[in-house]
């Protein structure tokens, strides 16, 4: 039973090797503080890499800008559309005879 390691020496080395493998793997490609997929290299890269981590929260920004321009947008031509129908049906004066 000497050569074989115990169940929680090889549970040990597992976890060990799970948490050691990514930042191994990072170190090597020369990455460390990139998004997975972003380019390391170019003029915008430094950038890019700042912003795509951000993306998420447009969507909050377009959760709360959304509903208001949709408020906006109902009250402008509602007010709109009265104010057309109140100056097209305006009473009309109505000329005399005389006046022809």
């Amino acid at each position: 039973r000497r050569g074989r390691p115990t169940r929680a020496t090889h549970d040990g080395q597992r976890a060990n090797l799970c948490r050691r493998a990514p930042a191994e793997r990072l170190r090597r490609v020369g990455a460390v503080g990139t998004v997975a997929g972003t380019p390391t290299e170019g003029p915008g890269a430094a950038v890019l890499g700042r912003l795509l981590p951000l993306l998420p929260f447009t969507t909050v920004l377009v959760a709360l800008v959304l509903p208001l321009a949709a408020v906006i947008y109902l009250v402008t031509t509602s007010t709109w559309s009265a104010i057309e129908q109140a100056v097209l049906r305006r009473p009309q004066a109505v000329p005399s005879p005389a006046d022809r």
